[in-house]
């Protein structure tokens, strides 16, 4: 058995409604129970991975290898 943590990502997008300012979203997210924490730099580096017939893609789906700093 490994020694390295699985997890999983769970991925959410917001879009602003035409006219939405974006200072809103914060105290919006707040009250449906999101903890926000301060702004935080680092280098994430994606690389999506499919079949060679797409499979993923066409299930709606994504496969990504993310690579933060030097860990991955």
């Amino acid at each position: 058995m490994s020694d390295q943590v699985q997890h999983v990502e769970r991925e959410y997008k917001f879009e602003l409604p035409p006219g939405g300012q974006l200072e809103s979203l914060a105290p919006a997210l707040e009250e449906l129970g999101f903890t926000l924490e301060p702004e935080q730099l680092f280098e994430i580096d994606d690389t999506y991975l499919d079949t060679p017939d797409w499979w993923f893609f066409r299930a709606g789906q994504a496969c990504r290898l993310r690579r933060v700093g030097k860990r991955i």
